[in-house]
């Protein structure tokens, strides 16, 4: 599935969010800003690049949602964050080369979910749905991939669960890239993202 495909279908999602959940609007609406940690898998084929390896690099984001409606629920977000990869190599000569990729961007998270515990000190809740990601930027790497050669987005698939205990919010997401990561599909690009936020819950709960 293409790109700009997967982009329809997630503005789809989005106002189907916003249809959807006009009513309850008018009763529970949170605010909830957040912060965390992230851990991404970047899959990427660089021919020629013997015994070529990518390990994880810890990244964040920080932003928030909103959250409308209480027993189902829709959730809506946008952050900044940052993500990263150390990418390991042995050169023509048998030397181990390496380099780091570091991204960042606005990702924007469409979620429907579903309260499974619901008591005035503990909330239990699963989510799914989809990330958006837009890059902004890129760092310089010995491999001289640039900003230029990304995608101008990203859709994952997500999934993911919380707690909320009194108004303190913590949440783990999990994305699965669904499109190439970098524009050019000979690099068979893709990139899943492991999130892990806290947070605080502003409105009546």
């Amino acid at each position: 599935m293409t790109g700009k495909r997967l982009l329809k279908i997630s503005y789809l999602l989005l106002i189907l969010l916003l249809i959807t959940w006009y009513r309850p609007v008018r009763g529970q609406v949170l605010f909830v800003p957040s912060g965390g940690l992230n851990l991404s898998q970047l899959n990427l084929d660089m021919p020629g690049l013997k015994d070529f390896q990518s390990f994880t690099l810890t990244g964040f984001q920080v932003g928030g949602d909103l959250r409308i409606g209480r027993k189902i629920f829709a959730q809506v977000g946008a952050f900044y964050h940052q993500y990263g990869n150390r990418l390991e190599w042995t050169d023509s000569l048998g030397l181990s080369e390496q380099t780091n990729i570091v991204i960042q961007g606005v990702m924007v998270p469409l979620k429907f979910g579903y309260s499974v515990y619901d008591a005035e000190i503990l909330r239990i809740r699963l989510l799914a749905g989809i990330n958006l990601a837009f890059p902004t930027g890129m760092n310089s790497n010995s491999l001289d991939l640039l900003k230029e050669d990304l995608n101008g987005s990203n859709v994952q698939i997500a999934f993911g669960f919380g707690f909320d205990v009194f108004r303190f919010v913590l949440s783990a997401d999990f994305g699965f890239g669904m499109n190439d990561l970098f524009s050019d599909k000979s690099l068979n690009s893709s990139k899943n993202i492991y999130l892990v936020n806290i947070g605080y819950l502003f409105g009546k709960v």
